[in-house]
């Protein structure tokens, strides 16, 4: 169970296992202690990671060289992405942002939007029902483009009845007729020298 202070009761029981890979999925705390009581263990899987895990915070917190080599697996995201992890270095005394946070950010910024959507269509407080229905009315090619950044201008389209392309800080948000992302895509990353490179 991730957030304990050791996992090297549960690991033990791994070793007999002799597994040639292990996919580690957590953030980047609680998955550094396991990578280094699992090599303390004597263990010598090679690792698979989880996107949370592409991150400083993991690797400075792991022994120099025991990362290197292994695969992760992560979202691609846009050139946008990169302005939205400089806006919240600025904002939070230099932290940088895990890259699942561009995606936090989008989905907060696409509820409110709708939320703005619904309420401007029925005039009045929305259902959650109103607001679900919208939800992919906010972020259409033809409307008028708003980037991640520019929510007080969306809010200010949208009291004017005018439909937006939001563009989030992922990339394109457009949603398909199930609600999911139509351009989402998955890139392969390693660490070298403690240093994460994508592949």
């Amino acid at each position: 169970q991730l957030g304990e202070v050791s996992y090297a009761d549960s690991l033990r029981q791994l070793l007999p296992l002799d597994l040639d890979a292990i996919v580690l999925v957590g953030y980047p705390k609680s998955c550094a202690t396991i990578v280094q009581e699992w090599a303390l263990l004597g263990g010598s899987s090679r690792w698979y990671l989880s996107p949370p895990l592409k991150a400083n915070d993991f690797i400075d917190n792991v022994p120099p060289g025991l990362l290197d080599g292994v695969i992760g697996v992560a979202p691609t995201l846009s050139e946008n992405a990169q302005d939205f992890a400089t806006a919240f270095a600025e904002r939070f005394d230099g932290d940088t942002p895990l890259d699942a946070a561009a995606f936090y950010y989008d989905a907060a910024a696409l509820a409110l939007l709708a939320m703005a959507q619904a309420a401007h269509d029925s005039g009045t407080d929305p259902s959650g029902e109103q607001i679900r229905d919208v939800l992919q009315d906010i972020s259409r090619p033809e409307g008028q483009f708003v980037r991640w950044n520019e929510l007080d201008l969306a809010l200010d389209l949208i009291g004017r009845g005018e439909m937006i392309n939001f563009e989030g800080t992922s990339g394109s948000v457009d949603l398909d007729e199930r609600g999911d992302l139509s351009h989402g895509q998955v890139g392969f990353w390693t660490i070298a020298n403690d240093q994460i490179q994508d592949l």
